[in-house]
C-alpha cells in the first residue's frame, strides 16, 4: 500500500477496463439525435399538442362564426370617348400606383365614415359595442402600474418623492363612438387587387351575412358615386372659371379694338385691305435701282472690254458691236473687193500704174471710213455708259426722296401694328374660351366613372371564420412547434452528463459505471440496504462493474486504498462507497470504510448505529484505531466512522496523524474505501485524495452540471491524485435508454433475465 504517497494518474491508465476514447453519441446522425429526442421528451411534446388542440377547439366554439361578402369593381382607363375631358378631369392609368391608390382611396378613412353614416353604423351593436366593466386583465394591469409606482416612491426620500411628482396629467380623452365604430369597420374591411388584373374586390365580415353583403355594395358604390362627383367637381370647376375669364376677356377685346381706331385717327391712317402703297412704291423703286445699277455694270464691263482690245490694237476684228454693225460689213466687203482688183490690176499693170494708184487711193479710203465707223460705235458705248450712271444716280435720288417721305408714316405703322395684334390675340383667346364653354356645358351630361360595378355581393350562405376543427389544428400545430422550440431549448441547455461518451468528451475520463436509481419504497431502506437483501439485482450488478474496473486497475498498479468523492452534494457518493464496501466484504476481500466527511458524517446513521468513537477520537485523543472499527454484521463490513464533532476537521484532514492511522490499518485488510465530501463545497476530500491510491468520482446522471465536474477534477489534478474514472449515480433507466447511448446502461432493460429483482 501506497497511502501518503502522492502520484498522478498517467492517461493511459485512466482508462483501464473502459476500451478507447470514443464518443458513440457524436458519431450519431441527425436523424438519430432527433429520434434520441423525441424518445426522452416526446411525452411532453404529445401532452402540450393535446393541451393545444384543446384550447383551439374550446376557441373555436367560443368563436362567433363571420361571414364575409365580396363586391367586384372593375376599373375602366379605356372609356369611349365622346367629348374630350382629360383636359378638365383625367381619367385612370393602368400602372400599379394607380391600381395602389385606389385601395388606399377605399380604405381611408373619410370613405369609411361615408359608409357609416350612409348605413347609420355609429351605434351598430357589433362595431361600437357597448363599455364592459373592467375584467380580471384591467385589474391585473392596474394592480401591477400601482406596484410599480409605490416601488418608485419607495426608493426615493421623502423629499424627493415630494419634488419628483409629475403635476397631474389630463387624462386623456376616450375614443368616441364614431371614432371606434370606423376602427372596427377597418379592420372589417378588406380591398385587394385580384390577381394582376383591374378588378378590385371590396370584402366586408360580419356577424350578420346580410350586413356584410350591404356593407360590400354600399362601400362600392359609395366609391363610384365619389368618382362621378369628383369629376363633376371638376368640370363645374372649370366652367365656372371661364365664365368669369370669359367676361374679362369681352372687357379687354373691346378696349383693344377702341385703342386701335383711336391710333387711327390720331395719326391719319386709312384701313386699307390690300398692300400698303408706300411700300409697294419703295419696293418698285428699290427693284429698278437693282436693275439700273446692273445695267451699269454691264456696260462698264463692255466698255472696259473695248479699251483692252484697242491698246491690242484688235478692235475692229474682236469688239462684237463692230463685228455685228450692217455698215462695217458692207464696208469690209467693199474693201475686200477693192483688194482682189488692186490684186489684179499689180499683177496686168504694177505698183507704177496710175489706175494702181487709183485703186490703192480707193482702198485707203473705205479703211479710213471703216475706222471712223469703230471709234462712232466706241463712243457710243461711252454715251450709254454716262446714261445709265445717271439713271441710276436719278433713281437712287428718288429712292431716298421716298423714304424720306414715308419716315413718319410708318412710325405711325409700327404702332398701329402692336395694337392690331394685341387686339387678334385677345379677340383670339376670346373665341377659344367660348368654344371650349359651350363643349364643357354638354360635358356635364357626359360624366360617367372610370370603374363600374362588376359583380355585386352576395349574402354568403357559410361563415368564412375557421370552425372548431380547424382552431383545434392551429391551436395542435402551434403547440406542437412551441413544444419542439421548448424541448429543444430545454435539451440544449442541459448539461449534465450522461453517458461514458459525454465524460470521455468533457473530463477525458471513462465512466467505469452507470449505477441506476433505486425506488425508495416503504422499508426498503437504503440502497445498501437493496443490495444486501437482492445482490443479483440490476443495482447489484452495476456496482460488481465498478469493482471488477477496480481489480483490473489493482493488476496494473496500487488500488487498495479507494477514495470516494463528488462535486457537489446530494451526487450518492456516500451510498456508493457504501455499496462498494458491502459487496467487496461479501465477495470475501477483508473491507474497512472509514468515513472522513468529519462535517456532515452519515455512514454510522445509515449502518443504523448511533454515532460512536472514530477518526476524530483517534486523531485528537490518540485513541487506538484497531479498537475504534466495528463490523457491519449483515455484510461483513468493517467501517470505522467519523466520531465525534471536530473543531478542525481540515487540520485533522492535512495533519499527519491520518496518514499514520491509514497505515495502522492498511494490513489488516484489503481494501479501504475513504468516505469524503463534495469537492466543491469544502477543501478536505481535495486533500485525503492524496492519500489515496485511487479516485473515483460519483457524478449525478443527468444533474451534475459538465463545468463542476471539471472543476472537481481540477481540483484533484492538483493535489496529483489518481482518478480511476467516473460512476454516474442515479441513472434513469428508462430515460437513459431514451438517448441511444451505446453503453451498458442502455442495455439494462433488455437484459433483464440476468437480474433477479
Amino acid at each position: 500500500m501506497n497511502a501518503i504517497t502522492t502520484h498522478a494518474a498517467p492517461l493511459d491508465r485512466l482508462q483501464v477496463a473502459a476500451g478507447p476514447s470514443t464518443d458513440p453519441h457524436a458519431e450519431r446522425t441527425a436523424f438519430e439525435h432527433l429520434w434520441s429526442l423525441l424518445r426522452r421528451r416526446g411525452g411532453w411534446l404529445v401532452l402540450a399538442g393535446l393541451v393545444g388542440a384543446g384550447a383551439g377547439m374550446a376557441a373555436g366554439l367560443a368563436t362567433t362564426p363571420r361571414y364575409t361578402a365580396k363586391a367586384l369593381i372593375l376599373l375602366e382607363p379605356d372609356t369611349p370617348v365622346v367629348v374630350d375631358l382629360a383636359a378638365v378631369s383625367s381619367g385612370l392609368d393602368r400602372d400599379v400606383s394607380t391600381i395602389e391608390t385606389q385601395l388606399r382611396v377605399l380604405t381611408s378613412r373619410q370613405h369609411i365614415d361615408a359608409v357609416i353614416e350612409r348605413l347609420d353604423l355609429a351605434e351598430d351593436a357589433e362595431l361600437n359595442p357597448p363599455p364592459q366593466p373592467p375584467g380580471l386583465t384591467d385589474a391585473l394591469k392596474g394592480a401591477a402600474r400601482r406596484l410599480v409606482a409605490l416601488a418608485r416612491d419607495a426608493m426615493r426620500t421623502p423629499d424627493e418623492t415630494v419634488a419628483a411628482l409629475p403635476p397631474a396629467a389630463p387624462a386623456a380623452p376616450s375614443a368616441t363612438g364614431e371614432e371606434r365604430a370606423a376602427g372596427a369597420f377597418a379592420q372589417r374591411l378588406t380591398v385587394t387587387q385580384e390577381g394582376r388584373s383591374l378588378l378590385l374586390g371590396v370584402a366586408f365580415t360580419s356577424t350578420d351575412p346580410v350586413k356584410a353583403a350591404t356593407v360590400a355594395n354600399t362601400a362600392a358604390a359609395l366609391y363610384l358615386e365619389d368618382r362621378v362627383a369628383q369629376k363633376r367637381a371638376a368640370v363645374q370647376s372649370a366652367a365656372s372659371w371661364l365664365d368669369q375669364r370669359l367676361i374679362e376677356l369681352r372687357t379687354e377685346v373691346a378696349e383693344a379694338e377702341a385703342a386701335v381706331e383711336r391710333h387711327r385717327a390720331a395719326f391719319g391712317l386709312a384701313a386699307q385691305a390690300g398692300v400698303d402703297v408706300t411700300d409697294q412704291r419703295l419696293g418698285d423703286l428699290g427693284r429698278e435701282a437693282n436693275m439700273a445699277q446692273a445695267d451699269l455694270a454691264a456696260r462698264e464691263a463692255r466698255l472696259a472690254r473695248v479699251d483692252e482690245l484697242r491698246q491690242q490694237g484688235n478692235l475692229a476684228d474682236s469688239l462684237p458691236e463692230v463685228v455685228a454693225s450692217p455698215l462695217i460689213v458692207q464696208l469690209r466687203a467693199q474693201e475686200t473687193e477693192l483688194a482682189r482688183g488692186e490684186a489684179e490690176l499689180s499683177a496686168t499693170f504694177g505698183e507704177r500704174h496710175p489706175r494702181m494708184r487709183l485703186a490703192r487711193a480707193e482702198r485707203e479710203r473705205v479703211s479710213q471710213k471703216i475706222a471712223a465707223e469703230v471709234q462712232r460705235i466706241v463712243i457710243g458705248l461711252e454715251d450709254e455708259v454716262a446714261i445709265a450712271r445717271a439713271r441710276l444716280q436719278s433713281i437712287q435720288q428718288s429712292l431716298a426722296d421716298a423714304r424720306a417721305d414715308s419716315g413718319d408714316e410708318q412710325q405711325a405703322d409700327v404702332g398701329m401694328r402692336e395694337l392690331e395684334r394685341r387686339a387678334a390675340a385677345s379677340r383670339d383667346l376670346y373665341e377659344s374660351l367660348l368654344k371650349r364653354q359651350r363643349e364643357m356645358r354638354e360635358q356635364a351630361s357626359l360624366i360617367t366613372a372610370d370603374a363600374r360595378l362588376l359583380s355585386a355581393a352576395e349574402v354568403p350562405r357559410s361563415a368564412s371564420s375557421p370552425g372548431a376543427p380547424l382552431f383545434a389544428a392551429a391551436g395542435l400545430v402551434v403547440a406542437v412547434l412551441l413544444g419542439s422550440f421548448g424541448i429543444a431549448i430545454v435539451d440544449r441547455l442541459d448539461h449534465g452528463l450522461r453517458s461514458d461518451g459525454e465524460v470521455r468528451r468533457a473530463l477525458g475520463l471513462p465512466a467505469v459505471g452507470l449505477v441506476p436509481r433505486l425506488p425508495r419504497r416503504p422499508g426498503s431502506g437504503w440502497p445498501h440496504d437493496q443490495l444486501i437483501a437482492r445482490p443479483r439485482s440490476r443495482y447489484g450488478e452495476s456496482i460488481r462493474r465498478v469493482l471488477s474496473v477496480l481489480a483490473l486497475a489493482a493488476e496494473r498498479r496500487p488500488a487498495k486504498v479507494v477514495l470516494v468523492t463528488s462535486a457537489l452534494a446530494g451526487e450518492g457518493k456516500t451510498s456508493m462507497a457504501l455499496s462498494l464496501g458491502v459487496l467487496s466484504a461479501r465477495s470475501g476481500l477483508r473491507t474497512l470504510l472509514v468515513d472522513l466527511d468529519l462535517r456532515r458524517p452519515s455512514v454510522s446513521s445509515r449502518l443504523r448505529r448511533r454515532e460512536e468513537p472514530g477518526v476524530v477520537e483517534a486523531i485528537e485523543d490518540g485513541v487506538p484505531a484497531t479498537g475504534l472499527v466495528h463490523r457491519h454484521q449483515p455484510s461483513g463490513l468493517m467501517v470505522l466512522g467519523a466520531g465525534r464533532d471536530a473543531e478542525d476537521p481540515l487540520g485533522i484532514i492535512q495533519g499527519s496523524r491520518l496518514p499514520d492511522l491509514l497505515r495502522e490499518l492498511a494490513p489488516d485488510y484489503d481494501r479501504i474505501i475513504l468516505d469524503t465530501p463534495p469537492l466543491l463545497a469544502v477543501g478536505d476530500g481535495q486533500l485525503a485524495a492524496r492519500l489515496a491510491d485511487v479516485v473515483l468520482l460519483a457524478l449525478r446522471w443527468g444533474s451534475t452540471p459538465e463545468n463542476a465536474a471539471r472543476t472537481a477534477l481540477e481540483l484533484l489534478h492538483e493535489v496529483g491524485a489518481s482518478v480511476l474514472g467516473v460512476v454516474l449515480t442515479q441513472v434513469h433507466v428508462r430515460k437513459h435508454a431514451r438517448y441511444g447511448y451505446a453503453d451498458a446502461g442502455t442495455y439494462y432493460s433488455y437484459h433483464r433475465k440476468y437480474y433477479v429483482s
